[in-house]
């Protein structure tokens, strides 16, 4: 992913944004934070707030492997990151050939993957 970020909080913008990256950007989006090349974002923050503190999470939207924006579940089991299987993943996730779920490389021990044993692996 391309460190550059871009950062939109009017009215005009957000609609762009809408129009032509996300057309579910979720209602009462205010700002949104554009990761990569803004004509291709890898990766869209959407936030309720114009000018959002570092406590407020954003709706995720992250790119496929086609290129389009898909809203990211990201979930946690046992303090890992996780998404389930077929959504897109962000940058520095390892995702698993057996169950297909992609995981944070940080939080989970390297080279194995935390949903051995369970049910759908």
């Amino acid at each position: 992913m391309n460190g550059r970020r871009t950062f939109i909080d009017d009215t005009d913008g957000i609609a762009w944004v809408r129009d032509v990256h996300v057309p579910t950007l979720p209602a009462g989006t205010r700002s949104v934070v554009l990761w990569g090349n803004e004509d291709c974002p890898d990766r869209v923050d959407a936030y309720r707030k114009v000018a959002p503190t570092v406590d407020e999470r954003p709706a995720v939207f992250l790119s496929d492997d086609a290129g389009t924006l898909r809203r990211a579940t990201l979930r946690t089991f046992h303090g890992v990151r996780y998404v389930a299987r077929g959504r897109p993943a962000p940058a520095g996730f390892v995702r698993c050939g057996t169950c297909g779920r992609a995981w944070d490389d940080e939080t989970a021990p390297a080279g194995r993957c935390p949903f051995e044993g369970m049910r759908g692996h």
